[in-house]
């Protein structure tokens, strides 16, 4: 995540959020999908993730607009979509109150660290969620591992 917070610290709000949602999406992928054969669940993986992972996106709605206005206006139309907007240095990661929604990326930065540091706990502690993340990662990057 240090380079998502770099460019938060230089006040690139957009390159932050787009790097932090990035790790969101591989993170639910990774967490998520070892063992599910259809690739198509992204949205039901992000935003389970997101939900159970992030606390300031814990209710089904506020996931939604994560992974709908966020992360599918950047992944697919490098822009946010509904005037959505980053913006640094808010009282918390989301609000939802104003006629856009905003995420300041520096904050979201710091709960999806934290989602990683758990994840990294449970997968020490689990020998079986060591073995599927390793055979994902083996079928995932099987052309790179070659």
């Amino acid at each position: 995540m240090t380079p998502a917070q770099r460019a938060a610290e230089a006040g690139d709000a957009l390159a932050s959020g787009l790097i932090t949602l990035t790790a969101v999406d591989a993170m639910s992928r990774m967490y998520f999908g070892p063992n599910r054969a259809d690739k198509r669940l992204v949205h039901s993986d992000f935003q389970s993730f997101a939900q159970q992972r992030l606390a300031s996106f814990a209710e089904p709605e506020t996931a939604k607009i994560l992974y709908e206005k966020f992360r599918n206006g950047l992944v697919h139309e490098a822009r946010l979509k509904d005037g959505c907007q980053f913006e640094l240095q808010l009282s918390r990661t989301f609000d939802n109150n104003g006629p856009v929604s905003i995420i300041d990326p520096a904050r979201l930065v710091v709960e999806v660290r934290a989602a990683l540091e758990v994840i990294v706990c449970e997968m020490k502690s689990s020998q079986q969620f060591r073995k599927e993340f390793s055979n994902c990662v083996r079928r995932e990057f099987s052309f790179e591992l070659a």
